[in-house]
């Protein structure tokens, strides 16, 4: 029996040296790291920003920029663009901020710590105004926004359901026209997956209205960078960072 087992031991002992020094000779490594799903692979160079985004814009860590930004002295409409992320190339943020250049306002990089829509809203539309208000034009059951939006310190909510951002400016107008409400936050969702085309459109909109009603502070800033669009546009922006403007300070 102890035979046995000592011809066994050296059997598999010359099984794996035979197989390391095959898997050295071609070149194989299969006890090494396999590649994950993108969602599940860590952040690494593409995290950092350069120091020509360093030099050119406010760089703003994680804190909310409501508690940065906002002061009780001004109405303030707060709104998060689906999907808007820092690029790579400098000059495609250059482009982007390029739509606001118009109207008094500040640029700045602002710090996202998750790629996820309900994130962004958790951490920024937190608020305790008695007036303040919500507004989202899609469903509202995506992400369970009838649940945690409330949690949030909004004293109502307004859901388009099916409705673009085009749509819900005019509903923004109108509640800004009221004067009833300091507190105003929108998610848009019409660029979701990061089409350049339809980020410039939502740009404009959200401009001219901001030119409108030069009394009223707009604080704008991306959820997280293009998660839905193809590899290549994820690739070409950077994990944790989101752009962010302010007009009419």
């Amino acid at each position: 029996m102890i035979k046995i087992r000592q011809i066994n031991f050296i059997v598999f002992m010359i099984f794996v040296i035979a197989s390391t020094s095959l898997m050295y000779i071609l070149g194989i490594d299969f006890f090494g790291k396999q590649e994950k799903p993108w969602h599940l692979q860590p952040s690494l160079p593409e995290d950092s920003l350069s120091q020509i985004y360093r030099e050119q814009y406010l760089i703003l860590d994680k804190t909310r920029l409501l508690d940065t930004w906002s002061d009780s002295t001004q109405r303030t409409v707060v709104i998060l663009i689906d999907a808007w992320g820092v690029p790579t190339e400098e000059a495609l943020m250059q482009e982007d901020f390029s739509h606001f250049t118009n109207i008094p306002h500040k640029f700045a990089i602002h710090q996202r710590l998750a790629n996820r829509t309900k994130h962004a809203e958790l951490v920024e539309f937190r608020n305790n105004d008695s007036t303040s208000i919500y507004i989202f034009g899609g469903d509202s059951l995506e992400y369970g926004r009838t649940e945690y939006i409330p949690t949030l310190g909004f004293k109502e909510a307004l859901f388009c359901q099916k409705c673009n951002d085009s749509t819900v400016v005019i509903t923004l107008d109108s509640l800004i026209n009221t004067h009833s409400h300091n507190l105003i936050a929108w998610t848009t969702q019409d660029a979701k997956t990061g089409e350049p085309e339809i980020l410039q459109k939502t740009f404009i909109t959200i401009r001219d209205l901001a030119k409108k009603h030069s009394d009223t502070k707009f604080i704008i800033q991306g959820t997280h960078r293009p998660i839905l669009g193809s590899p290549e546009t994820r690739r070409s922006h950077k994990s944790h960072w989101v752009p962010a403007v302010l007009m009419n300070p």
